[in-house]
């Protein structure tokens, strides 16, 4: 398992600010497009904007103090590049404080999953992550019962989705929940309680993507053969999924999959907004999010305002040059992890190869990069990737350095009786 030698633990404050970005924090409320743009505060505004701040005082802080936590990668460069750019699309937006405050937040993840990640290394990160998206899975399934209004909505066919749009994406944090349950050396503690919790979970949101990137994530566990505790039953469950959707109608007919060849009808929306934008601002957007909000609108009224994807939030949000940014970012992100790829990895590598999969399909349809559990997790996969190459090349500089020592000492071992 990768870790940094100088790696410590976290405090209790630092340790609940992680909870609170990891897990949103949720805000208990439906917020519509048109209050966001006209800048609306109120009280859950307030206290995100309270933890987004103090995130960033403490990251400011460490940057300050530690001088070893300024080493920043090209990874990091290109990110922070990424970073500027979207703020930069403020004096562009439709809504420049709504802009201007979305862009703060994505500041204030990179630098806390930056520092966090360098001070408190990879699996601390992995392990709060992991708890997030758990906590949430369970808060989901207790509101269902406690107020099912917050979390329940009814899908194209009639049947209850629990969204959790209140909360978080149900469909984005149990997928993240199982793989990270999956994806670990030897089943931990209560793992099938969790697991069963956070299965149902997946089962329930009906997103489609989400059920699609697990059953990638099971492909790459059979086809690579990671050293995780699920690698021997991977291929049962997938088929036994399998089987079981194709035997039972009923399961398929949950969803409308008139619409699957046109990725739920979000092809309009998407070939829309693109189209208008780069006719009105095409090299710095319509300012992010604020620019999906305004277009989609003007596209579908209905829609309720959603770029419907990660990705195209910052192609309409920061023009050309922003989503070539992200295309960099993603683009070195990608080489670094297919670094990673080999027999019998190591269940830390194939993890984070695995929550990177998972980030890449749910981006492309849906999920924000900025306040979100998907976000932080986004933000701290910038960090991580790269850590766990630099960790992963001075290991191998150190096996080749004590091999040549090894080497040496034999060497003289074998001269002196001739002497």
């Amino acid at each position: 398992m990768l870790q940094s030698a100088k790696a410590e633990r976290p405090g209790w404050i630092v340790s609940a600010l992680c909870f609170l970005l990891v897990t949103g924090p949720p805000s208990f409320r439906a917020r519509t497009a048109e209050a966001a743009l006209r800048g609306d505060v109120d009280l859950v505004v307030v206290l995100q904007a309270a933890v987004y701040f103090a995130a960033f005082v403490w990251s400011a802080r460490q940057l300050y103090l530690h001088s070893e936590l300024r080493a920043f990668s090209w990874t990091h460069k290109v990110a922070a590049l990424l970073v500027g750019l979207i703020a930069v699309s403020t004096f562009f937006s439709t809504a420049p404080l709504f802009t201007a405050y979305r862009a703060f937040q994505i500041a204030a993840l990179f630098c806390f999953t930056t520092v966090f990640i360098k001070k408190f290394g990879v699996q601390t990160s992995l392990d709060r992550i992991r708890a997030g998206m758990l906590f949430l899975c369970l808060l989901l399934v207790i509101m269902a019962f406690l107020n099912p209004d917050q979390v329940l909505f009814v899908s194209e066919t009639g049947f209850p989705r629990l969204r959790g749009w209140t909360i978080a994406e149900s469909g984005t944090v149990s997928a993240f929940a199982v793989i990270l349950l999956l994806c670990t050396p030897t089943a931990r503690k209560r793992s099938w309680f969790w697991l069963s919790l956070s299965s149902g979970v997946l089962f329930f949101s009906l997103t489609r993507t989400a059920w699609i990137s697990v059953f990638c994530v099971l492909l790459m566990i059979i086809v690579l053969r990671p050293q995780v505790w699920c690698r021997k039953v991977a291929l049962i469950v997938l088929l036994a999924v399998l089987c079981t959707v194709m035997a039972v109608p009923a399961l398929r007919n949950v969803r409308d999959e008139s619409d699957v060849g046109e990725i739920g009808g979000r092809q309009y929306f998407w070939w829309g907004m693109i189209y208008m934008v780069l006719s009105d601002s095409p090299w710095f957007g319509e300012g992010y999010e604020a620019g999906t909000r305004t277009l989609a609108q003007a596209v579908d009224p209905t829609g309720g305002g959603q770029g419907h994807s990660a990705f195209l939030e910052v192609l309409v949000g920061t023009g050309i040059v922003g989503s070539a940014a992200l295309c960099l970012l993603l683009g070195n992100l990608i080489a670094l992890c297919l670094r990673f790829v080999k027999r019998q990895a190591d269940a830390q590598t194939f993890e984070v190869m695995a929550l990177f999969a998972v980030v890449l399909i749910i981006g492309s349809t849906w999920e924000r990069l900025d306040c979100t559990p998907f976000g932080f997790t986004f933000w701290a996969l910038v960090s991580i990737i790269p850590q766990m190459h630099l960790l992963k090349n001075q290991e191998s500089a150190q096996r080749t350095s004590n091999k040549a020592i090894a080497l040496s000492a034999s060497k003289m071992g074998c001269e002196l009786p001739a002497q």
